[in-house]
């Protein structure tokens, strides 16, 4: 559901990741998701589906923290990681859109992709993902 408020709302800044019409609706309460999900409530009609268990990607504390500094290394860099479309010459002309559509039930909504948002979160998988790989990689 987060998800999907998201694509058709946007994502707001901090302080707050609430959209201000519900801000404005149920006031400057610090249990405000609690509340939208008990208003909301009365319209599931399905069981909860099993989240499946999670596993951390490492085998040993040594690993998470060598991944944990060396992500803090590479976010404080910059650095981003060749071999993931982020950098201008991989991409040979290709630029990606600024919009697409996303079929929600039974209509499409235009969902806005600009530049500035969805960019710093795939350098920030990028650099995540490969830092995994290779401590992994160094662990196996």
């Amino acid at each position: 559901m987060f998800f999907l408020g998201q694509l058709t709302l946007g994502k707001y800044p901090a302080p707050s990741d609430i959209h201000p019409s519900t801000q404005t609706r149920y006031g400057p309460s610090p249990n405000v998701q609690h509340r939208v999900g008990q208003d909301l409530s009365k319209h599931v009609h399905h069981k909860a589906v099993p989240v499946p268990p999670t596993s951390p990607p490492f085998h040993s504390p040594e690993a998470t923290t060598l991944f944990d500094q060396s992500l803090a290394q590479a976010i404080a860099s910059g650095e981003i990681p060749a071999g993931f479309l982020l950098l201008n010459g991989e991409r040979d002309g290709f630029v990606y859109p600024t919009t697409e559509s996303i079929k929600i039930a039974r209509k499409y909504v235009d969902v806005a992709l600009p530049f500035e948002l969805w960019y710093p979160r795939a350098v920030l998988w990028a650099q995540g993902l490969r830092i995994m790989t290779l401590v992994q990689d160094s662990y196996e």
